[in-house]
């Protein structure tokens, strides 16, 4: 008797659990045609323009538009970078990042970047969209800046006007935003030095391209741009240390021995193509968004962020080129002093900021991708878990027989 009821149990179980998994690979099926559809559809509208000239998209731009914009950014430089006679910030010692709220009060805002990005928290929009036009495009002879903070790659009077870069799209309100430079954040030590972190998790390093909304290029008044919400993107990609090397980013890793003391600069000759220092274009549609803050003083809280989740490789030794600058600055201070030791230092980053009230938005079709990943891990582990039972239950069957 005891016999038979196993025998008859065990086949009902082994009858219930494939039914289950036939169950999870049929939604499985239905998911990923439905999610391929999604993805297809935002491919197609996350358009990458090519070959369009400043003239195309802005049809009255002129040399005063481009004066106003370096106007502006000088003024921005001037507050968070702090390179003035007046305030010096540092991530570290009495200027560092807990007292910055004294000299910027908007560091102390409720709006304030960087911040952990929960991904259980996402709020998904359907048709979320960017596009980015001439991210294809090379721009020469770039200049490489060692701030004393990061280093940052913009335009300089070699470059030239021709081609410039923009990036648009309804997930940024359908307002147009031009480029205006590029810096990074990494820590001195092999550990994580990115800003934002996804669910807890941080990565080796992290660039910022920060671009200027159009609308606001002939303001000259700085405060205008400053208090509004929608002034400034920036495009956050994160790099992860691994064994790939990575030679997008050799053109800027090579100038790094030139600009060693802080202040100093030089020009990059190879060309530089914005696509090549982002995820693949097939990647553009997996994006969060958020408004938030500059994530140096002032802190001003007039930025949209884009953060693309899916991190890019970087080796070890170029990794650590940016550490050995690092560990180059942070024993010189803004005046040329050297300092023996700064025992406080972690890295050229702010910590996270509270969300607060703020939602955090995505692509739909990011949900779906992420449900077909679920979907497929559980039935994955169902499988695993059914040849396990089948293993105990056949040798329960010998014993008995």
């Amino acid at each position: 008797m005891y016999n038979q009821t196993s025998t008859i149990l065990f086949m009902l179980f082994i009858q219930i659990l494939f039914g289950s998994v036939r169950r999870c690979e049929i939604v499985d099926s239905n998911d990923q045609s439905n999610t391929i559809s999604d993805s297809d559809s935002i491919l197609t509208d996350s358009i990458f323009l090519n070959d369009v000239e400043t003239s195309t998209v802005e049809t009255n731009f002129t040399t005063n538009s481009t004066t106003a914009i370096a106007t502006n950014i000088t003024k921005l430089t001037t507050e968070t970078n702090a390179i003035s006679n007046e305030v010096i910030w540092e991530y570290w010692g009495p200027r560092g990042e807990q007292h910055w709220q004294k000299s910027f009060k908007s560091c102390g805002g409720k709006s304030q970047s960087p911040i952990n990005i929960e991904t259980d928290r996402i709020v998904y929009l359907p048709d979320l969209q960017l596009y980015f036009i001439n991210y294809d495009r090379p721009l020469y002879k770039m200049r490489l800046t060692n701030t004393g903070h990061t280093v940052k790659l913009e335009a300089s009077e070699q470059t030239g006007k021709r081609y410039q870069w923009f990036i648009s799209g309804n997930a940024l309100f359908d307002q147009t935003y031009r480029f205006v430079e590029l810096h990074f954040h990494w820590r001195n030590a092999h550990s994580a030095g990115s800003e934002h972190a996804i669910n807890g998790e941080k990565f080796s390093m992290e660039m910022h391209i920060v671009h200027q909304n159009l609308k606001y290029e002939r303001e000259n008044n700085s405060e205008t741009v400053f208090k509004s919400s929608d002034a400034f993107t920036v495009i956050a990609v994160f790099f992860n240390e691994n064994d790939i090397h990575n030679p997008a980013m050799d053109p800027i890793i090579e100038q790094l021995a030139n600009i060693e003391e802080i202040h100093n600069s030089t020009i990059v000759n190879e060309p530089i193509r914005l696509e090549t220092l982002m995820p693949k274009p097939e990647n553009w549609n997996r994006f969060y968004r958020y408004s938030g803050s500059y994530t140096t003083p002032g802190c001003q809280e007039v930025v949209t962020w884009i953060i693309f989740p899916d991190p890019l490789s970087i080796d070890a030794k170029q990794v650590n080129r940016f550490r050995e600058l690092i560990n180059h600055i942070v024993h010189t201070d803004h005046n040329g002093k050297y300092l023996s030791s700064v025992k406080e230092f972690i890295g050229f980053y702010r910590h996270i900021q509270e969300l607060g009230t703020r939602r955090i938005y995505a692509p739909e079709s990011m949900q779906t991708s992420s449900t077909i990943s679920r979907i497929m891990f559980l039935n994955s582990w169902i499988q695993s878990f059914s040849y396990i039972l089948l293993s105990i239950a056949f040798h329960h069957l010998f014993i008995v027989y």
